[in-house]
């Protein structure tokens, strides 16, 4: 049969032109009768699936043969069965069609929404000022928003395999160049000491107090640890906590000190007649907390939500100006202006026509 099948006149694969083969095109309705014609038993069944006659479905047949310049189908006194080149177009046929559905599945969801689903990370210690605006300025763009928050050391490997689609942190990804990033706020260290303490240098509190540590390997911790070797101060191995809130307990009860960030700790109520907030020796140490989105993937939408986070951040520092037990955090962090130029990263826009506004959505 092999024999037989091979010296046959019509299975004989036909040579493509090179210089014509780039110029070819698939029609998706023909491939899908195609795959009908294979799934049927002759070529009568598949001319009754179809609902067409069976020269018909012949001839669709040989009109695909032409288009692809190559014979699929051997045909004999038997009936007819697939060459070797059939059965490749048939696989890969198969595999285009069910790609056709899956895209037309997905984009069913945009149907109503700008963005069917919006997955982001925000860091702690600014969740309590973000979290709200986040959530009004997406609500009518996004149709499920997942919001995640907390220390998530993974959250940068998440953004770039495409498990959550925006982040708020203090990771610095301008180097990454499928990333667009928006810097937030630049905030400074702050010591945190018992208000009975709040005269002393940090050498006196060294020796007085034990030193409590956030949980090591944190990025703000390092960045405590740095700062107070450049100033060389070294507290002995005191205690460890992996949040604020115990850590502001053990401060306001006299048990040790600490050095943190103010909006860190802001979202605590802090018992100012037991803890007090005190400058750190220069040079302080700072971070600084982004915004940051796969470049070109959400429009314009990660620029518009970093200015309004920059407004909820301006608001809040705006309020501990006046109170005078947080005049310190005010000139500890700096916002930057909605109008400045803070975009770390722009990737090739290459974009046309108009942009959707945050919270606006158009058929």
């Amino acid at each position: 049969m092999v024999e037989r099948m091979l010296s046959a006149p019509e299975v004989i694969t036909k040579r493509l032109d090179p210089e014509s083969s780039p110029g070819k095109h698939l029609d998706l309705r023909l491939l899908s009768q195609f795959l009908a014609v294979c799934d049927a038993p002759s070529m009568t069944a598949a001319a009754a699936r179809l609902g067409l006659s069976t020269p018909a479905v012949s001839q669709l047949v040989v009109k695909l043969e032409r288009e692809v310049d190559v014979v699929l189908f051997e045909r004999s006194s038997h009936g007819v069965r697939l060459t070797p080149a059939g059965a490749v177009m048939r696989d890969r046929a198969r595999q285009l069609l069910e790609s056709e559905d899956d895209i037309l599945r997905e984009l069913e969801a945009y149907r109503e929404r700008l963005i069917p689903r919006l997955r982001i990370h925000v860091v702690s210690s600014v969740a309590i000022h973000l979290m709200p605006v986040i959530v009004s300025q997406l609500n009518h763009a996004v149709g499920q928003l997942d919001i995640r928050s907390g220390h998530e050391p993974k959250y940068v490997e998440d953004l770039l395999r495409g498990e959550i689609d925006l982040t708020i942190s203090t990771e610095d990804m301008h180097d990454i160049p499928s990333i667009e990033q928006f810097r937030l706020c630049e905030e400074k260290l702050i010591g945190i000491v018992p208000t009975s303490m709040r005269h002393c240098s940090l050498t006196e509190l060294t020796e007085a107090l034990p030193f409590i540590r956030f949980t090591r390997g944190r990025r703000l911790q390092r960045l405590v640890e740095n700062y107070l070797t450049t100033i060389n101060i070294n507290p002995p191995v005191g205690i460890e906590c992996s949040t604020p809130g115990p850590t502001m307990e053990l401060v306001s009860s006299g048990l040790g000190w600490t050095v943190a960030t103010p909006l860190t700790v802001s979202y605590l109520k802090a018992d100012l007649s037991k803890v007090a907030f005190i400058r750190l020796p220069e040079p302080v140490a700072s971070r600084r907390i982004y915004l940051a989105a796969q470049a070109n993937a959400l429009l314009d939408l990660p620029q518009r939500l970093a200015e309004h986070c920059r407004n909820a951040l301006h608001t809040s520092v705006a309020a501990w100006k006046n109170d005078s037990g947080y005049q310190v955090w005010f000139d500890m962090v700096r916002v930057e202006s909605a109008s400045s130029t803070t975009r770390q990263h722009i990737g090739p826009r290459g974009r046309t026509g108009s942009v959707h506004p945050l919270g606006a959505h158009r058929r």
